[in-house]
């Protein structure tokens, strides 16, 4: 039993790397600091997270190199001491972060705190080659470890990019209709300021009909705002009971002509069917 002044290595759970090796790092106390409330251990140990989801992304470690060889960390830990060296401990520890131990635990406790349930360690069948035959295991495990990081790495990269996939498609169908890059741009169609004046028509023919009010044959005005990016106001800002707010990444001052179709079209879709309700687009300058 170590002195109460002692330096000790604190190890808490975020201090273990998760995945295939034993990485650590720790921070140095007074053994009497830690050494109740916390899980006791030494140099050589092996140790490994028993609770979700640490346990599925194999936090677990050998601990070497500990300030006077002793530690103690988080109560989370399952500790494992070999009995002389009757056992290669990096054996043991890739069994330990091996599909086989991870895959087919089972856990008990709450959906945000389950732990493997007592006796499963101790009732998993171990495989048990000699010494020598473990030690040649484990040196082709190193081997091939930093391929297995790698493509660690890459998996990881694509659950991102498929989990992100959705949100950058729906930005990038909206950059491509600004752009006019979703269906084919044909000149006989006209230019905007031949749009422009077929939408003033129309607002007239509307307004003789009665069913536009006077009010939608004012023109839009574009003014540039305090925070430095570019305004059309129609109307008012207030559409149903919702602040809708429309932002390509044009400018107004540099845009090209099937751009400002856009706008235009978008201008008069909303003052056709909502009459005096209103829209507020921008574009950053």
């Amino acid at each position: 039993m170590a002195e109460d002044d002692t330096i000790a290595a604190f190890i808490p759970m975020e201090a273990i790397s998760a995945g295939y090796g034993s990485e650590f790092r720790y921070y140095e106390k007074k053994w009497k600091e830690i050494k109740s409330g916390y899980t006791s251990f030494a140099d050589n140990d092996i140790a490994f997270a028993k609770i979700t989801p640490c346990f599925q992304n194999r936090k677990s470690v050998i601990f070497r190199g500990l300030p006077n060889g002793i530690g103690a960390g988080t109560t989370e830990l399952k500790i494992l001491r070999t009995y002389g060296e009757t056992l290669n401990r990096w054996f043991v520890l890739y069994f330990l972060e091996s599909p086989y131990f991870i895959d087919e635990a089972i856990f008990k406790g709450t959906a945000n705190q389950q732990r493997i349930i007592v006796g499963y360690l101790e009732n998993k069948l171990f495989p048990l080659p000699s010494l020598a035959e473990q030690e040649r295991i484990v040196t082709k495990v190193r081997l091939v470890m930093p391929v297995i990081d790698k493509y660690s790495k890459s998996q990881e990269h694509l659950n991102k990019i498929n989990t992100e996939l959705n949100e950058s498609l729906k930005k990038s169908i909206l950059q491509e209709a600004i752009q006019g890059k979703l269906a084919p741009q044909i000149t006989e169609e006209g230019t905007a300021q031949e749009l422009l004046e077929q939408i003033k028509q129309e607002k007239q023919k509307l307004v003789k009909e009665g069913k536009l009010k006077k009010s939608a044959l004012t023109d839009s005005v574009i003014f540039r705002g305090d925070d430095n990016k570019y305004y059309s106001t129609i109307c008012k800002i207030v559409l149903f009971t919702h602040i809708y707010t429309y932002s390509p990444t044009f400018s107004l001052e540099r845009r090209s002509n099937e751009q400002s179709a856009y706008l235009l079209f978008f201008e008069f879709f909303l003052v056709y069917f909502h009459d005096n309700k209103s829209v507020m687009i921008t574009a950053d300058n």
